[in-house]
């Protein structure tokens, strides 16, 4: 009898010892929870390059502008317009991103507007509307790039106290190296003062210029405004007229110049 208590003594003693080893024991690690991987834009620069949509939106508008004044679109032509430039404002504002990380800067919107669109018009246009635009673009061009020039060499006469040969020499030297991009250089006077100035390749420049004027172009600020030159205020009620809706004209752009009153 004293044998079978001290057997079931022993017994209950074990089993405490073992639920208390138990209890000491590390917990077994929980299954582990389903990685959650939020969604990432397949491509990087899209999300930074949506912010920038807005601050573009003037230079598309204003290039729809001149297409509605010069080709006459038709009421089928004009969503396949108005598509090509908002594709062309987005691949802009991700040009933007990359521009950033070139030494030559951004380039210039409007003008990658305008070459993005330009396969669409050959598309949608008809010869006679495509005929009449090409001349008109090629009118705006010359234009701009006149101003630009005399903009410019103005400019660095006022600063670097060019003599008249070394304005003409600058002249030429621009005007047989021009590039489309260097549109954005006439915002650069207005902008800022005459504190900056263009990046204008030393290659175009210094070799004209004196001793006391390298050090002095050396010294000074320059900027590229690129992407950001030459904005203004996006069209307002224009939508419906872009998608076929309607025949009425589109309204002007906000800096287009209005009709002076008629006297009574």
């Amino acid at each position: 009898m004293r044998a079978r208590i001290l057997l079931l003594l022993l017994a209950l003693t074990w089993a405490g010892y073992v639920s208390a080893a138990d209890e000491d024991a590390p917990a077994e690690p929980a299954p582990a929870a389903a990685l959650v991987v939020e969604d990432v834009p397949a491509e990087p620069l899209d999300a930074q390059a949506q912010q920038y949509e807005q601050m573009l939106q003037p230079k598309m508008w204003r290039e729809l502008e001149f297409i509605r004044k010069t080709c006459d679109l038709t009421r089928e032509q004009r969503p396949k317009v108005k598509a090509a430039a908002d594709a062309s404002l987005k691949k802009a504002a991700k040009e933007v991103m990359r521009g950033m990380q070139r030494p030559d800067g951004q380039g210039d919107a409007g003008t990658f507007i305008r070459k993005e669109m330009r396969t669409t018009l050959e598309k949608t246009l008809t010869p006679e509307q495509m005929a009449r635009y090409t001349e008109e673009a090629a009118k705006r061009a010359a234009v701009r790039k006149k101003a630009t020039l005399r903009s410019v060499v103005a400019q660095l006469d006022g600063y670097l106290y060019l003599s008249r040969e070394q304005r003409d020499k600058v002249m030429q030297e621009l005007q047989a190296n021009w590039k489309d991009d260097w549109e954005s250089w006439i915002i650069i006077g207005q902008q800022y003062g005459g504190s900056y100035f263009p990046m204008i390749p030393d290659q175009h420049l210094v070799s004209h210029l004196n001793e006391k004027q390298k050090s002095v172009w050396q010294g000074v600020q320059k900027v590229n405004p690129g992407f950001w030159g030459g904005g203004g205020l996006r069209q307002q009620g224009n939508d419906d007229w872009w998608e076929g809706k309607e025949e009425a004209e589109a309204k002007p752009a906000a800096d287009a110049p209005k009709a002076e009153a008629k006297p009574e």
